[in-house]
């Protein structure tokens, strides 16, 4: 099995595995969810429902955020180095080259999946044979009729803005100057932000800022 080859290799880094715990706004690692129940989640400019046993995979420097009250995640989440993207992913993540890989499975291989993440999380399984074991699970399963995007539609106004943010960064517009470049009241653009992304245009602005300033050198 070719990712045996690699178990030493990953014994250098330190992965973290977090349980039912709110997501970090602006990480610079890379980061896989795997759901324990019907969540919400805002990645970069995209609004994604999860089920129990999807999966979710964060590139780094990506916008990362639960949408529940208080920003908790029902699920584990595991953060790991870029420098083991490669490794790990494979073609999962190569063939695709996005910011954000979705993945829904069988029932029996959802459970798997959590049960795995749950061992990693309870320190029963070393990370170096837990990890790959995860991925190997979503690289087996991750056949054309697996792969979903979970994608809830946003409003043409609100994905224009979030786009103008973004190119904008390090910048950060104002709710009033996204309203009057797209031709909408300011408590129009704040209601938006709130009931899509539960957050401010001045929040998400500010998160985009520091992930901007940490993907370049700027601690």
């Amino acid at each position: 099995m070719k990712k045996d080859l690699l178990f030493p290799k990953m014994e250098a880094f330190s992965l973290t595995v977090s349980h039912n715990e709110p997501l970090f706004d602006t990480q610079k690692d890379a980061v896989l969810l795997i759901a324990e129940e019907k969540t919400e989640v805002i990645l970069s400019r995209r609004v994604y429902t999860l089920s129990r046993g999807d999966a979710l995979l964060a590139l780094p420097y990506s916008y990362l955020r639960s949408l529940r009250e208080k920003n908790p995640f029902y699920g584990y989440a595991i953060t790991f180095p870029k420098e083991l993207l490669h490794t790990l992913c494979g073609d999962l993540y190569l063939n695709r080259a996005l910011d954000v890989c979705a993945l829904s499975f069988p029932p029996q291989t959802a459970h798997r999946l959590l049960d795995t993440a749950s061992a990693l999380f309870r320190k029963e399984t070393a990370p170096v044979y837990a990890l790959p074991a995860i991925f190997c699970i979503l690289e087996n399963e991750a056949l054309s009729e697996t792969e979903a995007s979970f994608e809830v539609p946003l409003p043409k106004v609100l994905r224009r803005a979030l786009a103008y943010i973004e190119e904008s960064a390090p910048d950060e517009p104002s709710a009033t100057e996204l309203a009057e470049r797209y031709g909408v009241s300011q408590s129009t653009v704040n209601r938006l932000f709130r009931s899509f992304l539960a957050t401010t245009p001045h929040k998400y602005a500010q998160a985009l800022r520091q992930l901007y300033e940490r993907k370049n050198g700027v601690d």
